[in-house]
């Protein structure tokens, strides 16, 4: 059974970590009638795997808490958590998929398995974040090889640990926060191999920490059957050439190039996209919509900016 619901709001706010909850409670305590949508069970986006994160003050888990909690107890806001808004239409009209039971066990016969919301907006506020960008090379579709944000989520928000002795292969400084955490938990964090030429301060305080850090240094091969075994490195000259380096046994490799903000729904909503040269990232321009974007999908890069 499915059902079918039509809403109006004055904000729209889709995304639900740091910056939407931000915006949320910042519209409601404006006055305005609010509904905050995420895809995720929970609220709180990316916080929810970073337990070092501090919003004005606090742990960033007990502020989640209690704005979580300050929105609830709002009768102008309504919050739905696994809740995607896939459908951007004229004039601010947002269709949102909620997937009410598909989680439960033993669901109640009274609820739908799904809820289409077909909802007005006043205005909206896209808070969807940022994904993070692969590192292609050779062979890199072997199991244990996978995104260095990812492995980082497993270990700080499930506890758990992709593998026991990982290569770390990045093009920037997102990365050196998922080796550090595996390295503290008890992962063996071989190297870092950095595809840039110069040590950034990310790079400096790895190796300041005890991790083994190569500059200019690129994977050339991996091997392994049901799971990587190894990776073959390779140094990159000044001239562009590239020079065999050692072979590395590992379980795990962690790669990334950094993050590209989130920019599908503002399309769909005709908004135009800009190209930020320096950042290599498409990010929001001018909207067509009564829709401003916020945090990480309009190219904020720390925690701070996004609030």
């Amino acid at each position: 059974r499915y059902a079918n619901r039509f809403a109006h709001c004055d904000v729209l706010v889709v995304g639900a970590g740091p910056a939407g909850l931000a915006a949320a409670r910042a519209a409601a305590d404006a006055g305005a009638r609010v509904i905050l949508c995420d895809e995720n069970p929970e609220l709180g986006g990316s916080l929810r795997a970073d337990p070092s994160a501090v919003v004005d003050g606090t742990p960033a888990a007990d502020w989640v808490a209690a704005v979580t909690a300050e929105l609830a107890a709002r009768d102008d806001v309504t919050v739905l958590t696994r809740t995607t808004a896939f459908g951007w239409y004229q004039d601010n009209m947002v269709g949102l998929v909620e997937r009410v039971t598909d989680h439960l066990a033993d669901p109640p016969a009274h609820l739908p398995r799904e809820r289409l919301w077909q909802v007005r907006a006043k205005r909206a506020v896209i808070a969807a974040g940022a994904l993070e960008r692969p590192l292609v090379f050779p062979e890199n579709d072997r199991p244990g090889i996978m995104l260095a944000d990812a492995a980082r989520t497993y270990l700080t928000r499930h506890g758990v640990a992709a593998g026991s002795r990982a290569v770390v292969f990045t093009a920037t400084d997102a990365a050196y926060a998922a080796a550090l955490a595996a390295e503290a938990a008890g992962v063996n964090v071989v190297l870092v191999a950095d595809l840039r030429r110069a040590a950034s301060p990310a790079a400096l305080a790895a190796r300041a920490s005890g991790l083994r850090v190569e500059l200019a240094t690129t994977i050339a091969a991996t091997t392994g059957g049901r799971a990587v075994e190894s990776v073959r490195l390779a140094r990159i000259a000044a001239n562009g050439s590239i020079a065999p380096g050692e072979t590395v046994a590992c379980d795990l490799v962690l790669h990334s190039a950094g993050f590209t903000p989130t920019v599908h729904l503002f399309s769909q909503s005709r908004g135009k996209l800009r190209w930020d040269e320096a950042r290599g990232v498409f990010l929001p321009g001018e909207p067509h919509e009564d829709v401003v974007c916020a945090g990480a999908c309009n190219g904020s890069e720390t925690l701070d900016a996004c609030l």
